[in-house]
């Protein structure tokens, strides 16, 4: 890693400028071969600053990071899960889900319908919007009011951890890919009481308003339920398999 980084630095020293750039005639794969899987390369445009190069190695990392949160996620489930496949308030604290925090959803029922309670700061980055306080009924966004409502549904339903992947098709070819995965919370006596949720996102090139107004141009989804390590690990298989 230091070796990498002393190449990036001895490079920028070569050919900086006195602004402290560096001409993009300069920057050529050539140039940069023995650092391409780790670079990452942001184009300005009128929209913003747009990801346009992400290399292999990044992309796998971050890959390996949802992928190990996720099997928290999974792990803790399986480690607390009662027969009716939800998890007792009791067990569901900041310090037992502190890796997953950024990511959490959780959301309780109400009289007037489930409604979010809590939601992860990284969450509320990828949508630019905090839904805190809203109804589930009430998302702005079709498709994932659509998917929250299917979760719930089949958390109410079914004694397994329940998954929804998809792959979300944007002008221009952007896309991006999520994963939504959930269980019930129960009070003591057994009864539902709300659901967490654990939401991880990835794309190819950033959009400061990919969700709004931009609406995507076609949507691959899927919904599963995960009961052992084998559902999980065909279901991080086939979501992997996903592309543009």
């Amino acid at each position: 890693m230091k070796s990498m980084h002393q190449k990036f630095y001895d490079f920028w020293q070569l050919h900086r400028l006195p602004c402290g750039g560096i001409s993009n005639d300069v920057v050529t794969p050539k140039a940069l071969k023995p650092l391409l899987t780790n670079i990452v390369r942001i184009r300005k445009t009128p929209a913003g600053p747009k990801y346009t190069i992400i290399g292999t190695q990044v992309v796998e990392e971050y890959k390996q990071d949802f992928k190990s949160m996720h099997q928290k996620f999974y792990d803790f489930w399986q480690l607390h899960r009662l027969p009716c496949g939800g998890i007792s308030n009791d067990v569901v604290t900041p310090k037992a889900l502190k890796p997953l925090l950024t990511n959490i959803v959780r959301i309780r029922k109400t009289p007037a319908g489930p409604k979010y309670t809590i939601i992860g700061t990284q969450v509320v980055e990828e949508y630019k919007q905090d839904f805190t306080g809203l109804l589930v009924s009430e998302h702005p966004h079709e498709i994932c009011r659509n998917t929250y409502i299917s979760m719930i549904q089949q958390m109410e339903e079914q004694p397994f951890l329940v998954t929804c992947y998809g792959r979300f098709c944007y002008p221009n070819r952007n896309y991006l890919r999520t994963m939504e995965t959930g269980f019930a919370l129960t009070f003591a006596d057994g009864t539902i009481s709300g659901y967490l949720v654990l939401v991880t996102v990835d794309h190819t090139f950033y959009m400061d308003d990919m969700y709004s107004p931009c609406e995507p141009s076609s949507v691959t989804a899927h919904e599963v339920h995960i009961q052992n390590q084998y559902d999980f690990d065909r279901t991080m298989a086939l979501y992997q398999g996903l592309t543009a």
